[in-house]
């Protein structure tokens, strides 16, 4: 059983209001001995954060500021309910030593987890990530695990050692990044050539190491509608139109929605590597397949936000149940729509109440007429995989729960069972959570693939504030429904996406094909 923050956590947390002075602020840290006080609001919602290094920068050495001049926004905080590894990774990614813990029902703060709480609980669990990362290195690559250096400490897993020529160590990075309660990966497997494994500055190097990210990309039923050549220093990104859904998806919008989340995880991997991007969107009409290029140009020093979104990357996860009574921050929803907004997209967040009770009407009509159709159960049945299914696409049984959690109002999942009892165990009635969709103002090829990179770049910072996301395209499969959507709803805008963010009750594995499958 996974050990949460409210068994470790300090149920008495230090904290100041917005306007509460520089000096009082220093005070407090030095009476009781801590490098960080929250920032609340009237209610006690925190707000920021203040740290020592901010009252030692320039700007806060004045004794005028306050609290609400010095924070560090938004607060980045957890729940009870957190899994103490889920907390160690956001306190890694955001370089914090304390997380507020808020009530999940209301917000407010109540108390504080800190690295002292959570260190030692890692290093206990040191044994236990280590048998995951064996188990990992075996499915991943042919490598005999006791011929390699393996250390876990604080989170960090190092392996080190001489490999063999075609050892696949990109995607063996990507699947150790993805294991719970990992917050970094060092790599020092060695092997047998002067072309580094992994980025090393170098325009040309550490090509796969993009691709393999890609692939971490959403996609509809996890069909993963996409391949990958390598030409000199140049990535060409094309659609699989084999693993389009002719019922679901005739006209291949998801699958090019598909390609533009893969498309922003390259962009983002290229500047995290130090260098800008160099893309062309749909660059040749004669070959409708070709999503986008990408070639790795000048050096850019990459900011801190790239290299947070970029760690998301193997960690994201697609959501499909109910989520914990926490509220999604407003700041954070309000972030999440100006990221969208440049990609020249729009993220739709649905406030009203009538307006919620109507999306899950719509979902769950579409969902009753496609139980109904023998044409879209065989979508399922290709791509709902049974217990024990060895493929790396689809959805697999312990990706969903056996039954839709109850949530008010009703937002059915897919039945990836088709009623043979598949799935985990029954989750706990939970919340719908922030419902949304992703619009944009034309409906061609070029629009999908900006509302795919909108996607992907909201669902990364989410990720990285503990946020996941659900998704319910049924609707949007029905050309009726979509249109009466779009003109009720979302302003006369056409809707590619309809999903809901919240705080997840547990996590979920996630699986994709091996690099040789989808690159060339």
């Amino acid at each position: 059983m996974p050990i949460k923050v409210g068994q470790v956590m300090g149920q008495t947390a230090v904290a100041v209001r917005r306007g509460t002075r520089r000096a009082e602020i220093a005070s407090a840290m030095d009476k009781y001995g801590i490098k960080q006080v929250t920032v609340v609001d009237g209610d006690n919602r925190p707000l920021g954060v203040v740290s020592e290094a901010d009252l030692r920068s320039g700007k806060g050495r004045s004794p005028r500021l306050t609290a609400g001049d010095l924070m560090t926004t938004p607060a980045v905080t957890v729940t009870p309910d957190v899994t103490v590894r889920e907390a160690a990774r956001l306190m890694y990614i955001h370089d914090v030593e304390q997380l507020p813990v808020v009530h999940p029902d209301d917000g407010k703060i109540a108390g504080v987890v800190a690295q002292a709480d959570v260190v030692p609980i890692l290093t206990h669990l040191a044994d236990e990530v280590r048998e995951e990362v064996v188990t990992v290195i075996r499915d991943v690559t042919d490598l005999d695990p006791d011929t390699l250096s393996i250390t876990v400490g604080e989170g960090v897993v190092g392996v080190a050692g001489p490999v063999p020529a075609g050892t696949p160590v990109p995607r063996l990075i990507e699947a150790l990044r993805g294991i719970d309660g990992v917050v970094e990966v060092n790599c020092d497997l060695a092997l047998p050539s002067t072309v580094p494994s992994v980025p090393s500055g170098e325009p040309e190097a550490g090509l796969e190491t993009v691709v393999e990210a890609a692939t971490w990309a959403p996609s509809i039923h996890n069909s993963q509608p996409w391949s990958f050549a390598i030409a000199g220093k140049e990535i060409s990104l094309r659609a699989d139109a084999d693993r389009r859904l002719p019922v679901s998806d005739p006209q291949g919008r998801q699958l090019t929605i598909s390609c533009g989340a893969a498309l922003f995880n390259m962009r983002t991997v290229v500047r995290a590597m130090g260098h800008q991007p160099q893309v062309r969107t749909l660059p040749d009409p004669d070959r409708p397949g070709l999503v986008a290029t990408v070639r790795v140009g000048p050096a850019e020093p990459p900011c801190e936000e790239v290299r947070i979104v970029r760690e998301e990357i193997p960690r994201r996860r697609t959501h499909r149940g109910g989520f914990a009574e926490r509220p999604v921050p407003d700041d954070l929803i309000d972030s999440l729509t100006a990221l969208a907004a440049m990609q020249n997209v729009r993220l739709i967040p649905f406030r009203s109440p009538g307006d919620v009770r109507i999306l899950g009407a719509l979902t769950t009509v579409a969902q009753e007429l496609q139980e109904r159709d023998p044409e879209f159960e065989l979508e399922m049945i290709r791509w709902g995989l049974r217990p024990g299914s060895p493929r790396r696409d689809g959805v697999p049984a312990d990706a969903y729960p056996r039954r839709t959690p109850e949530s008010h109002p009703e937002f059915p999942q897919r039945d990836y069972s088709r009623g043979q009892g598949w799935g985990t165990e029954d989750e706990p009635a939970g919340v719908t959570g922030v419902v949304a969709a992703i619009t944009t103002t034309g409906d061609e090829r070029i629009d999908w693939v900006q509302a795919g990179q909108a996607l992907e770049s909201i669902l990364l910072y989410a990720s990285s504030r503990g946020v996941q996301a659900a998704f319910h395209t049924q609707l949007l499969e029905y050309p009726q429904l979509r249109d009466f959507l779009r003109q009720k709803l979302c302003s006369g805008e056409y809707p590619q996406v309809v999903l809901r963010l919240g705080y997840p009750l547990g996590t979920t594995l996630s699986y994709r094909r091996p690099l040789v499958e989808v690159l060339s």
